[in-house]
């Protein structure tokens, strides 16, 4: 985040920006901001109709399993960055999916939220799920195609 912007200003903009999707991305493996980046870059170039997008790193207290898609409770620990929020900017397309499904099989990570979004809930979403991004950049980052 530009240090001259405050949290506020950075929110504004980006209730203001063209984010109409809001998705989760999950691994089983711990996800970096290299990593992220990579995934990000990788979901762009197979899907056309996507232009950019930003991610969140979050920290898991339960990290997901990834044979069953369901939680697990058995560790009890918490993990850096076993998922991420995202917002993305389609320019308005309609999206169903952001990779195809035959695609994402052979990925080491996964979508399991994917949500058209209206300006109200972009809000929402900015104020809920993304207020630990960290000022310094260390876990979030903006991906353009």
């Amino acid at each position: 985040m530009n240090s001259t912007l405050t949290q506020n200003q950075f929110n504004d903009w980006l209730v203001s920006s063209s984010w109409d999707y809001a998705g989760t991305i999950r691994s089983s493996y711990t996800l970096t901001p290299t990593k992220l980046e990579k995934y990000c870059k990788m979901i762009l170039s197979f899907n056309p109709d996507l232009l950019s997008m930003i991610y969140v790193i979050e920290f898991d207290s339960d990290p997901y399993s990834d044979e069953t898609d369901h939680e697990c409770y058995y560790t009890r620990k918490i993990v850096l960055g076993t998922h991420a929020h995202l917002l993305v900017n389609s320019g308005g397309r309609f999206v169903e999916v952001p990779l195809p499904h035959n695609i994402l099989r052979s990925k080491p990570f996964y979508i399991p939220f994917w949500k058209k979004m209206t300006p109200g809930e972009v809000k929402n979403y900015v104020k809920y799920n993304l207020p630990k991004m960290d000022k310094a950049g260390s876990n979030w980052g903006l991906v353009l195609k």
